[in-house]
């Protein structure tokens, strides 16, 4: 009898195994043909379980998921009440209630969920019956605003201690790390997941989100991997939307939309997108209808604005992100990223009074947070700036650079605004900010919110330009006035289109305009260019050029992507006029698109395209008319390359390789004759490895000073980042008594590198032989601010240039000189001077 009973219990035990395994079999095949974007199949394989009675909260959760992610949002709210009855404090469907009452428009029982959360505690969320339950139990916590390295210490690692094999508790780490922008320990969190399970459909994304600001390719990578996984990802497609609209690939952007909207016609983030796409096609009546779509499930839905904010923002419309911004704050005060976007656009609108108190507060609630804690830090330096203004200009910068470069800041600044201004018939309703910053890295922060930005000498914001400082490592050895006439010119043309202008166009413009106040300015042909345009055949459709821009090749093709749009800009006015190219600037201004406002001031787009490409060929092709443009042959044999070189006589590459050569073996005169015939037939090239600073390097070699300084000049006339030429130049100008061309030079090098002495020193001798008293006196008091070696000396020059125009002052100077070197007797003499009749 006791033998049968256990048989029996057996038989009963087994029953119920099976049954539990059948149950686990269901809920994972459930939850992979979500995961795998086979929505339809997710329902009714649920659904069928559920009838069957099966009771497993993970059928529940994964058909809610699925009807969400349909669209069937009513759906979803029927299955969470039939879900409650047998697993009511289950977090998994806690977290999926939250969102299931706000698509339905119940916001108020959503925010009971919070509530209940709130109310269960810590007590509940530690002795969840799975380590998923625990990451839900975590998630609801964020939601609620529990502090995020708490949930990370109390909830996640909890539930890798309850099961370290639970991938999902590090994806929350990593999205943990992901939201204080902290992308680095993100990207090794998602790794770890990827360890346990290599197709984890989140980790691949949150690697796509955490390699976004830092390597696209990697980042459409993983988008890729999400998407082979689960086609109809929505979260996926909306960030290869995002990028594509970044791109302004509208056409590929709209196809994917469509694609999530046959999915959920109802999706509020796609209809969020289809409103940008309005503003930017400039149609407000249909701009209404998506709104009205987007916000159709859930009214007052933060994300929706706050989407639109974001891509805005990136085009830069800042004044229309910053109202969708407040709207999304409206929405949900507590939302983190419309407040930091809020502050951020704020910032770059120059309305700094309103941003910095709003950063300060969000660095308050939020201290761990990457973005925030550098701007703060930001914020702290930026008070002890001294700021100059006018009518025209808000001008902040470090107090010793202000001393040295701050009067001709805003005196070119003035310029700029009189020159520019008025050619495009602009007049601001608000002074623009200029903030110059010596430390790189701040620079970085305040124009793209984190360090970075290695290259990138200024930005304009449309009333707001962010600079490197001239001679900070950062401003690598560009002369600041040419840098600050180009971002001035995006201030006028960002504001008379209203910001609606392609960045091309922009970049175009400002180049063009750089080349037009100084022919030493901008960019010119060079050989990398020209064997693009003539052999690679790699100039871009002046319909597709922002991808130069958006997703260069390389670091070459970029800055290729800046000449071709000035000879863009250059051509249209040439051949059209500049009252047409004004005009195009006008219709963007009042929203028509790029492509079609140059065509109706120009000619059809594809004969404008073939004209202008026929014209840049023709251009490269007299480049260097007279030269060999093959390339050099592999070899690293001097013999066969001098065999070569017979062959091709004319070879650019041959004739610079051989002058190089040449001179490292110090075969100075065998250099000049290669060196001469590239300059005949590309006097033009003056840009780096130019033929001019390598002939005028082998003429000071062999003593031959008036060659020396001709080949110089030329090149000092055309470049203005000729830096070793400017200062050879200089010295040799000193030496030779010929002080306008000293005074030129020493002021060319000021314009790249102000915190120099020797400029300084030159320029007040020369200044001095040429009776501009004034100027030296300028050159020696900004040399003074730069501690020279020398600075008794200094004193005493000051004191006698100073001595018939403002005794006073001249006093101090000799008295300054005296107190560095009481032995100097020419300061003691002017000191008798200076004092004779004083009682």
């Amino acid at each position: 009898m006791r033998h049968c009973l256990t048989i029996l219990a057996l038989l009963t035990i087994a029953t119920t195994l099976s049954q539990a395994a059948l149950e686990i079999e269901e809920s994972a095949r459930t939850r992979q043909l979500f995961y795998a974007g086979a929505y339809t199949n997710t329902i009714s394989t649920a659904e069928a379980a559920i009838d069957a009675g099966k009771l497993d909260p993970t059928l529940h959760e994964y058909l809610i998921k699925a009807l969400l992610e349909t669209g069937q949002y009513s759906e979803a709210l029927l299955a969470l009440t039939r879900s409650e009855k047998w697993f009511g404090g289950n977090p998994r469907l806690y977290l999926l209630a939250r969102e299931v009452y706000r698509m339905n428009q119940e916001p108020e029982k959503a925010r009971q969920v919070e509530r209940g959360v709130y109310r269960a505690g810590y007590s509940y969320g530690l002795s969840v019956r799975s380590a998923a339950d625990m990451v839900a139990f975590g998630r609801l916590s964020l939601i609620f605003g529990q502090e995020p390295r708490q949930v990370m210490k109390q909830v996640y690692e909890r539930a890798l201690e309850y099961d370290e094999t639970c991938a999902d508790a590090i994806v929350a780490i990593g999205d943990l790390a992901i939201d204080k922008y902290d992308y680095e320990l993100a990207a090794n969190k998602y790794r770890q997941a990827l360890k346990i399970n290599e197709n984890h459909v989140d980790a691949l994304l949150g690697l796509a989100r955490a390699f976004e600001p830092s390597d696209p390719e990697m980042t459409s990578h993983y988008i890729s991997q999400v998407l082979s996984l689960n086609p109809h990802h929505s979260e996926a497609k909306l960030m290869l939307i995002s990028r594509l609209i970044d791109y302004e690939n509208y056409a590929e952007a709209k196809k994917r939309l469509d694609e999530i909207l046959d999915i959920n016609p109802y999706h509020p983030i796609a209809w969020a997108y289809h409103y940008v796409f309005d503003v930017l096609d400039n149609d407000p009546e249909s701009g209404e209808a998506s709104l009205v779509q987007a916000y159709r499930a859930w009214e007052e839905n933060p994300e929706v604005p706050y989407s639109i904010a974001a891509k805005l923002s990136r085009k830069r419309r800042f004044a229309e992100s910053v109202s969708f911004c407040r709207e999304a704050v409206q929405f949900d005060e507590n939302h983190l990223s419309a407040r930091i976007l809020l502050a951020q656009d704020l910032l770059r609108l120059g309305r700094g009074a309103e941003a910095w108190p709003l950063v300060e507060r969000l660095q308050e609630e939020d201290e761990y947070n990457v973005v925030l804690y550098n701007l703060i830090n930001l914020y702290d330096r930026l008070q002890g700036f001294h700021t100059e203004s006018n009518e025209h200009f808000i001008v902040r910068m470090d107090p010793e650079e202000f001393a040295l470069i701050g009067e001709e800041v805003m005196t070119f600044m003035q310029e700029a605004h009189d020159v520019l201004n008025q050619k495009y018939g602009l007049t601001l309703d608000r002074p623009v900010v200029v903030e110059f910053f010596r430390e790189q890295q701040d620079f970085a922060v305040r124009t793209i919110g984190v360090p970075g930005g290695i290259g990138l000498l200024g930005a304009c914001f449309g009333s707001l330009i962010t600079m490197n400082s001239p001679g900070s490592l950062g401003a690598m050895e560009n002369n600041w006035k040419s840098v600050l006439w180009h971002e001035y010119c995006h201030v006028v043309t960002l504001t008379a289109t209203r910001n609606r202008m392609p960045r091309w166009l922009s970049e175009g413009i400002s180049v063009y305009e750089e080349l037009q106040r100084e022919k030493s300015w901008g960019q010119r042909m060079t050989p990398a260019y020209r064997d693009l345009i003539l052999h690679k055949g790699e100039l871009y459709p002046i319909s597709k050029l922002s991808d130069a821009f958006l997703k260069p090749k390389s670091s070459m093709h970029f800055m290729f992507g800046y000449y071709q749009s000035a000879m863009v800009v250059e051509y249209i006015i040439d051949t059209f006029g500049f009252d047409a190219f004004q005009h195009v600037l006008v219709d963007l201004h009042d929203g028509l698109p790029v492509n079609a406002a140059i065509e109706k001031h120009t000619t059809a787009m594809p004969k404008l395209e073939a004209d202008f490409q026929n014209h840049m060929k023709e251009y490269a092709s007299n480049l260097g008319k007279g030269l060999d443009w093959q390339p050099l042959p592999e070899t690293a044999d001097f013999a066969e390359f001098q065999n070569w070189l017979k062959l091709h006589p004319e070879s650019f590459y041959g004739l610079n390789q051989q002058a190089a050569k040449f001179i490292e073996a110090q075969k100075y005169e065998e250099a000049i004759a290669p060196l001469e015939k590239i300059i005949k037939h590309f006097p033009e090239y003056v840009d780096e490895g130019n033929a001019y600073a390598q002939l005028g390097f082998v003429y000071q070699k062999l003593g031959r000073t008036e060659d020396e300084i001709k080949v110089l000049e030329i090149l000092t006339e055309n470049s203005a980042r000729a830096i070793t030429a400017f200062k050879r130049l200089m010295e040799l100008s000193a030496d030779e008594k010929n002080w306008q061309r000293c005074l030129l030079n020493a002021q060319r090098l000021i314009d790249v590198n102000p915190t120099l002495t020797e400029p300084y020193r030159q320029m007040a001798r020369s200044a001095e032989n040429i009776d501009q008293p004034e100027r030296a006196i300028f050159a020696y008091e900004r040399l003074l601010r730069l501690q020279p070696e020398d600075p008794a000396a200094t004193h005493y020059q000051l004191a006698r240039l100073l001595k018939e125009k403002d005794s006073a002052r001249a006093k101090r100077h000799v008295l300054q000189a005296l107190a560095e070197a009481p032995r100097y007797r020419e300061a003691h003499r002017l000191l008798r001077e200076l004092t004779k009749g004083d009682s």
